[in-house]
């Protein structure tokens, strides 16, 4: 019999919508980036839990409703369709060289500029160990 390591198992970093491919290209239109370090490609639901989301795999709604920048960083301030307990959900624009797009949170934290509310769609995937998302590619 052949036992199977809790080492073997691959383990979620996160939870996320990311965003379809029409999104993508709107999203990018609209904030073409002005740092360096371009992203732009979903929103975290939660970090570090290691347990997939009900909806894994459902195509969502997300509003995008405000606009965060400083000279580290550019966020847009999002809402979803769901309970989510991570606060200031949000998609990183771009960041300067050598910033994370976890800075994005700290630059959250000295509010944002309310804009024209916009919508974009994204999937609900789980972002793995090994850097590969649990989700079916053809949704995105």
């Amino acid at each position: 019999m052949n036992k199977i390591s809790i080492r073997d198992r691959q383990r979620i970093i996160f939870n996320a919508v990311y965003l379809d491919n029409p999104s993508l290209d709107k999203l990018k239109s609209i904030y073409t980036g002005i740092h360096p370090n371009y992203f732009g490609e979903h929103v975290t639901i939660n970090f570090g839990v290691n347990e997939a989301p009900e909806n894994l795999g459902e195509t969502v709604s997300i509003d995008v409703v405000g606009y965060a920048k400083d000279e580290k960083g550019e966020a847009v301030v999002v809402k979803l369709p769901f309970e989510t307990s991570k606060e200031n959900l949000h998609i990183t624009i771009s960041t300067a060289n050598g910033i994370k797009p976890v800075y994005s949170n700290a630059l959250l934290i000295n509010g944002f500029e309310k804009i024209q509310p916009f919508t974009l769609t994204g999937v609900v995937a789980s972002f793995m160990q090994g850097g590969h998302l649990e989700v079916d590619r053809n949704k995105l």
